[in-house]
């Protein structure tokens, strides 16, 4: 695959900041989604049991 990496000093500074804060923007996303499913997989649940 080779190196991939932006090669101009703008492009590497973008990709930092872009880590610094999609990185932990995802993992709070995920983990909302999560409990979203986590959620309605307790209301199917019931609903079927019931």
């Amino acid at each position: 695959y080779g190196t991939l990496r932006p090669k101009t000093v703008g492009g590497q500074i973008f990709c930092v900041f872009f880590a610094l804060f999609g990185i932990p923007l995802n993992i709070v996303f995920l983990h909302r989604v999560g409990k979203i499913l986590s959620l309605l997989c307790k209301k199917l649940g019931k609903f079927l049991y019931e």
